[in-house]
């Protein structure tokens, strides 16, 4: 998304919305945090801890709020954006840490996440390339291609999973 985005909005919504491809960009950069906060939320409430999923949420909302005000009038949709993205990383970081820490005996896999981090950020940065240069159309399918040719190439390089996530 973060790769192609720019170009999705275009060929969807045509040329008079190619405007808003940078503030696609800057939110597609909170799609991944997202899965990870719920995924760290739901966790901690199995455990029945309830009160930091709570404390960080709120935390969250008055740093979207703040950096609103704070970038808004400024830089519009723009701000808002990067207000948005900032308060999506406010929100699964925190989560994700105190979720992991909440489990015991288990390791996050920093190594594999940052393996994880590698080759999708390798994949993703090649295939802006084309969807860049040859435009809404071909750009994106091509830059999809590429993207998913690159993901599973360097998977099979970099190993980003851990073998005991691997085995089942």
């Amino acid at each position: 998304m973060i790769a192609v985005g720019q170009n999705l909005v275009t060929l969807i919504y045509g040329p008079e919305f190619a405007h808003l491809r940078v503030i696609v960009s800057l939110l597609a950069l909170s799609v991944p945090l997202l899965p990870l906060a719920t995924l760290s939320t739901s966790l901690l409430r199995a455990l029945g801890i309830l009160w930091p999923p709570t404390a960080v949420g709120v935390f969250a909302a008055v740093i979207d709020v703040g950096l609103s005000f704070a970038l808004i009038p400024r830089f519009g949709p723009t701000g808002a954006a990067v207000a948005s993205t900032l308060a999506q990383v406010s929100l699964a970081v925190p989560l994700l840490v105190y979720a992991s820490r909440s489990i015991e005996g288990s390791a996050l896999g920093a190594r594999s996440l940052l393996r994880s981090l590698l080759v999708t950020g390798i994949a993703g940065g090649v295939a802006v390339i084309p969807a860049i240069r040859l435009g809404p159309g071909i750009g994106l399918a091509v830059g999809l291609v590429l993207y998913a040719l690159l993901l599973l190439v360097l998977a099979l390089v970099l190993r980003p999973l851990l073998r005991a996530d691997a085995t089942w």
